[in-house]
């Protein structure tokens, strides 16, 4: 049961996009990238991130 309450993290990659005005803008730039492109690929970091930290606490031994 205790393991369950890890995949409670899942809905952070999957709202965080959702939030438009997060990331609708253009300063900061990043090497001339406005923040909606480089705050894309942050979101997909985050999303990795997020899903290998519950696959590490949620395996079976």
């Amino acid at each position: 049961m205790s393991r369950k309450r890890w995949y409670w993290l899942l809905v952070i990659p999957a709202v965080v996009p959702l939030l438009v005005p997060l990331y609708d803008r253009v300063d900061p730039t990043v090497y001339g990238f406005p923040f909606y492109y480089w705050g894309q690929l942050a979101f997909v970091a985050l999303a990795m991130l997020t899903m290998t930290v519950v696959r590490v606490l949620t395996r079976r031994r």
